[in-house]
């Protein structure tokens, strides 16, 4: 049989003058299938030319063996029959055409209506509607479920109106398939078109559709009203959506700080972000409920609990204005429209805390910290400022926080040290923040000088094993902390479960006895590599690891120093002691602001500084 017949190719191209004259020359060519089990019918009817399938059916009625009705319902090994390729190439007028010649209508004894399925599948939704008024379907008997998702597509607006068509015929809907539409839609991008109408119409609707099913819908009302806070807002650069909701009466405001602070990082970090200022004091007046243009219709404020007011509202001033010069004149100015002499940041902060029982420090440096970080890295990465503007900023912010609320300051900690670990552990382990120079810059600054040069033993479970990865994925940082502490660098690196795939061995070996020369105050390095390590951190997956640190320790105490590695050894052991030692300010804290007081040459200064 051959698969590529010119009468196959002429059918699909529509051509019914020369599909007619072929006809005409061999009549047998009418009911020839090709490798798919497709006739001519099939092609023409795929070809979207009403013309060509008039041609084939013309040529199966002059053929008395064979029966037209039965030929038009004939299937390929798809089990597509002409009337379901006529649907895939969205033309009502072959549609009509073949089921005036006995197309097949009576589904109600199947499980599945594929010529329906085809139709949802695309976008001509007056085909979609003559079928479902011609079409004899018992709903109840086939697989209902399946047309509600069958109909999602990239151009929603098409979806809602195939979504509309089949609650007018009565398809039957239930609350599962609601939450399986509604999850779907929940996975589309803000830039697929009518996905907001979608949504709003699909929660609104729901209200009279699964009214028994309260305590569902209003999970999945607040999940729809977090996506749109989150994603269409930055991208329409407005709140008309979440008002749209209101009127609706399905709008959940997040009930929590936490919920909000998910919220709002999407504004401070979305591709297309409100970068006019007009535009972000319109949406932050209307977010705490200054901007209402429509006076008839009185609204529920947007942030539902009063107590969380000023807490949002500094969030949001800061996911859109921060780093930019005008965010504290910006905050200043919406804190007083809203809030009166008795409402602070620290109480708002306060309230959180006393309401989730979560101390204001650790929402502050697990949360807020890193959305903070996040957001300035996000707008110079933009090329919006400059890296030393942003550096002042970040200052000022901190500088600003810790005196409206005393309780978040690095001082506040029970432990700097824990203090660190928890923020390195606040990223995800795929994030490059951690290495990047304006988070270092952070923490050099805001956080390291707090810590103790000699820290005492820690749990080495959770939030450390994170923090050790981040730092040792990322040898600036790993620079940073052995500045201040070489005890909590040998903390970090003499465990070997925490030496990933993708850190750089030889590098972490030289930290690794580094921080224990200077955290031991001692030259020597001990030939039995587990004094360097934690106790129980080999494994036999990590023979590999434990042979480079033996090769690495063997050449060390095998080959002779250089006079010039022994005194840069001994003097920044000597500093080191001085660190140590009560002595020591905290303005001096660090081994290279020590190095940078010597009266030695700064090209001196700075190979003290090196640590390799």
């Amino acid at each position: 049989m051959e698969l590529q017949h010119l009468v196959f190719r002429v059918a699909s191209s529509g051509d019914s003058a020369a599909l007619e004259q072929m006809f005409q020359n061999d009549p047998q060519l009418i009911n020839r299938p090709d490798f798919d089990g497709n006739m001519p019918l099939h092609w023409a009817a795929l070809s979207g030319s009403t013309a060509a399938v008039q041609v084939c059916l013309d040529a199966l009625s002059r053929r008395d063996d064979l029966d037209v009705e039965t030929e038009v319902q004939r299937q390929n090994f798809m089990n597509q029959d002409a009337v379901c390729c006529a649907v895939t190439s969205g033309n009502l007028d072959s549609v009509k055409l073949l089921f005036s010649y006995g197309g097949r209508t009576d589904y109600r004894f199947s499980d599945t209506v594929p010529v329906l399925i085809e139709a949802l599948h695309g976008s001509n939704v007056q085909l979609t509607s003559f079928l479902l008024d011609t079409l004899d379907v018992d709903f109840d008997r086939s697989r209902n479920d399946r047309y509600w998702i069958e109909l999602l597509k990239p151009d929603l607006n098409v979806s809602l109106a195939h979504y509309k068509l089949l609650q007018a015929h009565a398809v039957p809907y239930n609350v599962r398939i609601f939450r399986e539409v509604c999850d779907t839609l929940l996975q589309f991008t803000v830039e697929n078109p009518g996905l907001e109408e979608f949504l709003i119409y699909l929660c609104k609707d729901a209200v009279t559709q699964c009214a028994a099913h309260i305590a569902v819908l209003a999970n999945y009302f607040r999940r729809v009203s977090s996506f749109l806070l989150r994603k269409m807002v930055p991208h329409n650069g407005n709140l008309d959506c979440v008002h749209r909701m209101q009127r609706s009466n399905v709008f959940q405001s997040p009930i929590s700080a936490p919920g909000w602070l998910y919220v709002l990082t999407e504004w401070g970090l979305s591709p297309k972000r409100l970068s006019s200022v007009v535009r972000q004091d319109s949406v932050l007046l209307d977010l705490i409920g200054l901007n209402q243009q429509d006076n008839s219709t009185h609204l529920k404020p947007i942030i539902s609990d009063p107590s969380l007011l000023p807490l949002v509202l500094y969030f949001a001033v800061l996911a859109l204005k921060f780093p930019f010069p005008t965010w504290l004149s910006s905050w200043n100015s919406f804190f007083s429209k809203v809030c009166n002499s008795d409402c602070s940041l620290s109480t708002s902060f306060d309230l959180h805390a006393t309401q989730h029982s979560r101390s204001v420090f650790d929402f502050f440096w697990r949360d807020v910290f890193p959305f903070i970080c996040d957001r300035a890295v996000f707008v110079l990465n933009c090329n919006d400022l400059s890296f030393e503007m942003i550096e002042t900023q970040v200052g000022l912010l901190f500088e600003h926080t810790f005196l409206s609320v005393p309780s978040t300051h690095p001082r506040q900690a029970d432990s700097q040290v824990i203090l660190l670990i928890k923020v390195l552990s606040s990223f995800p382990a795929s994030s490059k923040l951690p290495g990047h120079e304006l988070f270092l810059h952070v923490i050099r600054q805001h956080i390291c000088p707090w810590i103790p040069p000699v820290t005492t033993p820690l749990n080495r479970a959770g939030e450390a094993a994170f923090a050790a990865l981040h730092t040792l994925s990322n040898i600036p940082l790993l620079e940073c902390i052995l500045e201040f502490s070489p005890h909590l660098v040998r903390f970090l690196i003499s465990r070997m479960e925490h030496w990933s795939d993708q850190i750089r061995i030889d590098v972490v070996v030289d930290y690794l006895i580094i921080s224990y020369r200077e955290s031991e105050l001692t030259a020597h390095v001990p030939e039995d590599c587990l004094k360097l390590l934690s106790p129980n951190s080999l494994g036999t997956s990590y023979r590999n690891l434990f042979s480079s640190l033996e090769s690495r320790v063997a050449i060390l105490n095998s080959e002779p120093y250089t006079l010039q590695e022994l005194t840069k050894i001994q003097v920044r052991l000597h500093l080191r002691r001085f660190q140590f030692s009560p002595r020591s300010q905290p303005s001096l804290h660090s081994i290279n602001q020590l190095i940078q007081c010597l009266p030695i040459p700064s090209s001196v200064q700075q190979f003290l500084k090196c640590n390799t």
